[in-house]
């Protein structure tokens, strides 16, 4: 998108569309990040907690909270995202993998 971007400024053509939507690819991207970090401190948070209780609720209340809002993010990425750039399977080739 970039690379399109900049060779269409070069020829002094209208770039929006590309320029859009790798504007908000960078912007779900940094935020993934920052959901990961979170995910990432909030596991070790809730894992710190030696009562099974209340480990399980800080899992339910904290974790499973913000690992479905880092999948809402991914999933975005993951439409506006050629097959052949996208270096994960997939959620449907997952679930309906052949052999």
């Amino acid at each position: 998108l970039v690379k399109t971007a900049s060779m269409k400024r070069d020829l002094s053509i209208e770039a929006g569309y590309e320029v859009k939507v790798a504007t908000k690819l960078s912007t779900l991207n940094t935020e993934a990040y920052e959901l990961s970090e979170r995910l990432e401190r909030e596991v070790h948070e809730a894992n710190l907690e030696k009562d099974v209780e209340k480990n399980a609720r800080l899992h339910e209340e904290r974790v499973l909270s913000t690992m479905n809002a880092l999948r809402m993010v991914v999933d975005e990425m993951e439409t506006m995202t050629s097959k052949e750039y996208w270096p994960i399977p997939s959620y449907s080739e997952l679930l309906f993998r052949t052999k």
